[in-house]
């Protein structure tokens, strides 16, 4: 039986938060492993520079933020608004984590407004689809601690004086 989540992408077509799986042998790529989350563009490009096509990307365990469009927002009922809300903070969070230009000290910065923001919407609407795009915003966080020691050293500071 063909899973449905799975579909095959150039490796043009990778973005940051797809789930991929590498149709190549463990010694024929830099990664620990053949399947993984793209974490950054610096992966994108190492995919790109092993010359496969037809990478397959596993829809269910991909991470991709899509921020509503204002008209959706606009036409949609107050309990669509705040589903909406809670997608654009987890899409803020997602973005800032991944922007490799930001400086460690505004990063994390950011990191906490945005997360604060997420938070918020999910304790004013606790659905199901709002837990699920906080564990999504959580996920990001938590691989952003175990990856990036200097933005890691800031949130830190952080938490020294804001618990």
């Amino acid at each position: 039986m063909e899973n449905p989540d799975l579909q095959s992408v150039t490796p043009d077509e990778l973005k940051i938060g797809m789930y991929v799986i590498l149709p190549l042998s463990w010694h024929q790529h830099p990664f620990l492993k053949n399947h993984f989350l793209i974490q950054s563009a610096a992966e994108i490009d190492k995919i790109k520079e092993l010359g496969t096509q037809g990478i397959q990307i596993d829809l269910s365990k991909s991470r991709l933020a899509e921020a509503p469009s204002v008209g959706e927002l606009q036409a949609s009922s107050a309990a669509e608004q705040q589903r909406a809300a809670q997608q654009v903070a987890t899409a803020d969070l997602i973005t800032t984590i991944h922007d490799e230009s930001l400086p460690p000290r505004n990063k994390s910065r950011l990191v906490r407004q945005h997360s604060i923001t997420m938070m918020k919407n999910l304790l004013e609407n606790p659905t199901a689809q709002n837990i699920r795009e906080a564990q999504k915003g959580i996920s990001e966080v938590v691989g952003l601690i175990l990856t990036d020691d200097d933005t890691l050293h800031y949130l830190l500071d952080i938490t020294s004086h804001d618990f």
